[in-house]
């Protein structure tokens, strides 16, 4: 790594994390299968950044966003179930620590642009209150990019603009109705022209989140950006019922207005200061969750937002900055196996791999989850060990994961564990390439793999099955007996439900990211499954009462913005215990008590008989893996048996030639030889 100007700014680097919203797995163009327009950053990522493709958050933006700023698992508060939406009087405890706590009490500046959703029922839960030093932004799970207004669905009628600047209430009037995109990114570059007349020598480090709205509906684009599309084929097909070309057109439109605005802002960094901020920067980027399938790109992937398939929580991320070792730029976080060791295994194993990935990049080799974002950019400005908050983290710190080439290797060995999320009706549970998954709750009669605005779908325009069909994982076509479908008689009568809801499925993400074969019925697998099954069973018995549940229909009047001068803002008092108003925290402190939980699953029962199954799958894989080595060590020394016999008649046949030789030429020279000049003189005594 660079050495850095000061003491200070070597210790502890400044760090931007930047959140897209709702950008799918196959909308960015280093996944290859999609025409959305992003020259920028498909050539930042390929020349100056490490690429996360095994990336994972939660399936909704507001539990996302609240995993990545706590570090802990929406479960453990409340937030696991659908998003905090304006005028219901709950969102993120304000007991519950969040990443700007610890980088304050280190030293940092702290400054948010962009989306919140948090909550802001109460003042002391807006950003301001957070331990943020600047704010500008909104506070609302989405609103219109021109306008800046949003209204609450199933409400009376509850609209108002929600754009701030700190305190201070910024109206289309203030702006000039600027593009939403183009206002973030201004406020970015003058919030980095603050740091940087403030702090000229680079002595004060900085932590910016920077949760951008793009590319969330509603679909509004600018005029430029649209443009860019307009050439753009795209073929409504009547037998996929969620398409919608000239939507999914301008939700590109949103992402390239985006790329131009990193661009600016990303250009910014690189060059202030003579490129000392850069050097002392760590620059995250990644998206809150999957796409809606009606509008986004989650291709090769099944499902999309909302779903715990991997097209609702698997999406695109980076890492990059001066900071970032620069062996580490153009590559991607996996342990790759080289090629002529996966041929070598695939030779002596008789086809044990997959044969699709013969000669590929091993996937799902080291996964990163959302939660992980709170320890590990906490390593990497060097006060982990030292935090003010105390907190228990969920996520897992893989700063020298990122860093180092040699801890990559060793990562592989250690399967990583993980929640992808529970609730009281669905959850998933990650172990190594494993995932359990369970989403009996699905709105749908159908779980499918939407990939018709990829640029080489499964399907032809008609219907067709695709022979040319081709995705950045390689999953290949949906095998033949996958059902897609719930399945009805004639009455109306369910005949058979689709996997995944009555019970859980079982899937080994690394043989089969797009979740096609279903391994929860198959043999030499009951272990595994109980233990997985069991550690999600101790999650949900140790969650949290679900606000969104207790706070259904609870709508509260007094938050309509036509009683707050048209603009969505606090309506409620600050926390406080002794009155007779019951904060949302209160509410799930009594729940929590009196159901007798407790955060630490290895209290459960559950975790007991996980254990249990846990030993047992790992002595069966140990047995597997024997019998596997003494397989493979037969069929080497079968392989080589030929050979070695082959060289040892070689060099038995060549010895016996020499040897003839040898006797042949010796008698041979013993007949022409005149005796009295060729014997020693005691043999010539003897003659």
């Amino acid at each position: 790594q660079q050495m850095f100007s000061t003491t200070a700014s070597a210790t502890h680097p400044n760090i931007v994390l930047i959140l897209m919203d709702d950008m799918g797995f196959n909308e960015v163009p280093w996944h290859q299968h999609t025409n959305t327009q992003m020259p920028f950053l498909e050539e930042f990522v390929n020349e100056h950044a490490l690429r996360i493709d095994t990336f994972y958050t939660m399936p909704l933006c507001s539990m996302t966003r609240s995993a990545l700023l706590t570090g802990r698992y929406p479960s453990r508060y409340g937030l696991q179930l659908s998003v905090i939406e304006n005028a219901y009087p709950f969102g993120l405890s304000i007991f519950e620590d969040i990443m700007t706590t610890d980088f304050k009490a280190a030293g940092y500046s702290t400054y948010m642009i962009g989306k919140w959703h948090q909550g802001f029922h109460r003042e002391d839960m807006t950003p301001l209150r957070r331990d943020f030093d600047d704010f500008r932004g909104s506070l609302s799970p989405m609103q219109h990019y021109f306008t800046y207004e949003y209204e609450v669905e199933n409400s009376p009628g509850y609209n108002g603009i929600d754009l701030w600047i700190n305190d201070k209430e910024i109206s289309p009037d203030d702006t000039d109705s600027e593009y939403l995109t183009e206002w973030e990114k201004d406020q970015f570059l003058a919030v980095m022209d603050d740091i940087v007349s403030k702090d000229p020598t680079n002595e004060q480090p900085f932590f910016m989140y920077v949760a951008m709205h793009a590319p969330h509906d509603p679909q509004e684009a600018t005029t430029d950006c649209l443009a860019l599309y307009q050439d753009t084929q795209c073929v409504d097909r009547a037998f996929e019922e969620w398409m919608g070309c000239e939507a999914h057109q301008i939700e590109q439109a949103q992402a390239s207005c985006a790329d131009a605005a990193l661009q600016e802002m990303i250009t910014y960094l690189q060059s202030a200061q003579d490129g000392e901020i850069w050097q002392n920067t760590l620059l995250i980027w990644m998206s809150d969750n999957g796409a809606p399938v009606w509008v986004g790109d989650n291709a090769p992937l099944r499902g999309g937002k909302k779903m715990l398939f991997e097209g609702g929580v698997r999406t695109p991320a980076f890492v990059s900055g001066g900071v970032l070792n620069e062996k580490k730029y153009g590559s991607v976080l996996d342990a790759r196996v080289p090629m002529h060791v996966v041929d070598f295994i695939a030779f002596v194993s008789g086809g044990v791999l997959n044969e699709k990935k013969y000669g590929s990049v091993l996937d799902a080799r080291v996964p990163m989850h959302v939660v992980d974002i709170y320890p590990t950019i906490l390593s990497a400005a060097g006060i982990l060990t030292n935090r003010a908050s105390d907190s228990n983290l969920d996520g897992v710190d893989l700063w020298s994961v990122i860093q180092s080439e040699e801890e990559v290797e060793s990562a592989v060995s250690t399967e990583r564990e993980f929640l992808y999320n529970v609730d009281s009706n669905s959850g998933a549970y990650r172990y190594g390439p494993w995932k359990l998954v369970w989403s009996n709750a699905m709105e749908d009669d159908t779980v499918y793999w939407y990939d018709y605005y990829s640029t080489n779908p499964r399907k032809n325009d008609d219907g067709s099955i695709n022979e040319e069909y081709s995705d950045f994982l390689q999953c290949g076509p949906i095998p033949d007996g996958v059902q897609t479908e719930n399945t009805y008689d004639d009455e109306g009568n369910l005949l058979s439900s689709l996997p995944c809801q009555d019970e859980p499925c079982l899937f080994n993400l690394e043989e089969d990211p797009c979740e096609y074969v279903d391994l929860s019925q198959a043999e030499g697998y009951d272990n595994l499954y109980a233990y997985m099954y069991n550690m999600l069973m101790a999650y949900m018995y140790s969650q949290q009462m679900t606000l969104s549940e207790y706070y259904e229909g609870k709508i509260d009047a007094d938050a309509d913005p036509a009683k707050h001068d048209g603009f969505w803002k606090p309506w409620i008092r600050d926390y406080n215990a002794l009155d007779d108003y019951e904060d949302f925290e209160d509410v799930m402190k009594e729940w929590f008590t009196q159901n007798g939980r407790s955060e630490d699953i290895t209290s459960s029962t559950y975790y007991e008989t996980a254990m249990q199954y846990k030993a047992k799958w790992k002595a069966q894989i140990a047995a597997l893996d024997a019998k596997q080595s003494d397989k493979q060590a037969m069929k080497l020394i079968n392989y080589l048996t030929l050979p070695l016999l082959i060289a040892i008649g070689v060099a038995l046949w060549a010895l016996l030639i020499s040897c003839y030789r040898k006797y042949y030429a010796g008698k041979n020279h013993m007949v022409s030889t005149d005796f009295a000049q060729e014997n020693t003189p005691l043999i010539q005594g003897k003659m």
